[in-house]
């Protein structure tokens, strides 16, 4: 009776753990394919120089990140860019798809921890979702799989 019991705990388990594998791998594509428009709505929320600011996303596009909402940066040169979180895990430390208007420049990239990593350097304190995202993979010049990791 206990080895059903396990037996039952054990599928369940794995029931909610590949469950959570779909809508991530779901989240992901749809953030890769979907990155140019959410960047095209958030040029029309006006967001001003230097700033980053979160944003709820459409209806139409909600599906796209975990919690429905995109991060912006609009940098004080001009350049937009989205950050969309597909995975949120313990710590907010998270998986996601940052894409941006235009290339990101050599500045922008440093190594730490023997990985390639994503700096965006911007007067817009108390905001760190646009420094130290680890490079899981490089689409382009413009779109990047990341990842952030707290400490």
């Amino acid at each position: 009776m206990q080895i059903i019991r396990g037996l039952s705990e054990l599928i369940s388990v794995a029931k909610k753990f590949f469950g959570n594998l779909r809508k991530y791998e779901f989240r992901r594509r749809a953030s890769l394919d979907k990155g140019q428009e959410v960047l095209a709505w958030i040029k029309t929320q006006n967001l001003p120089l230097d700033t980053v600011g979160e944003f709820q996303l459409p209806p139409h596009l909600v599906h796209i990140t975990q919690r429905g909402s995109v991060q912006a940066l609009h940098t004080a040169d001009g350049r937009h860019c989205v950050l969309m979180k597909t995975d949120i895990s313990w710590q907010e430390n998270f998986i996601g798809t940052l894409y941006c208007d235009e290339p990101l420049s050599d500045s922008d990239f440093s190594h730490r921890r023997r990985a390639e990593c994503i700096s965006i350097e911007g007067k817009y304190d108390g905001c760190y979702d646009f420094r130290e995202l680890y490079v899981r993979k490089r689409h382009n010049d413009c779109l990047f799989e990341v990842h952030y990791l707290l400490g």
